[in-house]
């Protein structure tokens, strides 16, 4: 398996995300800063008080892969999605894992049904670990924390994963929204063996 783009964002100076790595954004609004981070240094924040505000990282299509990735959010009535579509335009999204805080702050996801809640809620202030799998087939499971799947969903617009988008809605007004630490595996998660990885990777269905 493989996997989009890698970023600990450790080795960026503090102020504008946008520029650095393959990261876009419309409104530079999206830091990178050093006080809140899931591991290293430093982490990408933004606390404006507006809505769809997103940073794009640009990756390598994968057919079938794996990421993980920590988000953190200060106020349950905020959003934070996390889209990955084959194109430049989250309207193209393959998947979406979103803290979804006009949901009661609900875990969400989004399928070729559209968008729907999970019973699992998040706190504010605490960093998650959200972990994806995705399968040539055009399905896509996720988990939270390394409890049980969820999953497997059929992806919204059927193509090949090529970005990765955070997208953020301050609701609240006052909210800090975080992300850090991009990756195949979790920080700190010892990579399975080849024997490991050829199992799973059979129960997949991938090479």
């Amino acid at each position: 398996m493989a996997t989009l783009l890698t970023d600990d964002f450790n080795s960026y100076s503090v102020g504008n995300l946008n520029g650095n790595g393959t990261w876009v954004e419309g409104e530079e609004t999206w830091k990178v800063q050093t006080a809140v981070t899931s591991e290293g240094t430093a982490a990408a924040h933004n606390n404006t008080n507006s809505t769809g505000l997103y940073a794009r990282g640009a990756g390598t299509g994968v057919d079938a892969g794996r990421m993980s990735y920590y988000v953190r959010l200060d106020s349950t009535s905020n959003n934070l999605q996390m889209h990955v579509p084959h194109s430049t335009d989250i309207n193209h999204d393959c998947f979406m894992v979103s803290m979804n805080g006009e949901g009661g702050a609900k875990w969400q996801y989004r399928d070729n049904g559209g968008y729907h809640n999970l019973a699992a809620t998040w706190s504010a202030n605490t960093w998650y670990c959200v972990e994806i799998e995705w399968t040539a087939g055009d399905q896509y499971q996720f988990r939270i924390d390394g409890a049980s799947w969820n999953g497997y969903y059929n992806f919204y617009d059927a193509s090949t994963p090529t970005y990765i988008l955070f997208y953020y809605d301050n609701l609240s007004t006052t909210g800090n929204a975080y992300f850090d630490y991009i990756a195949e595996y979790p920080y700190g998660y010892e990579p399975p063996t080849t024997t490991e990885r050829s199992k799973h990777n059979l129960l997949l269905g991938v090479s």
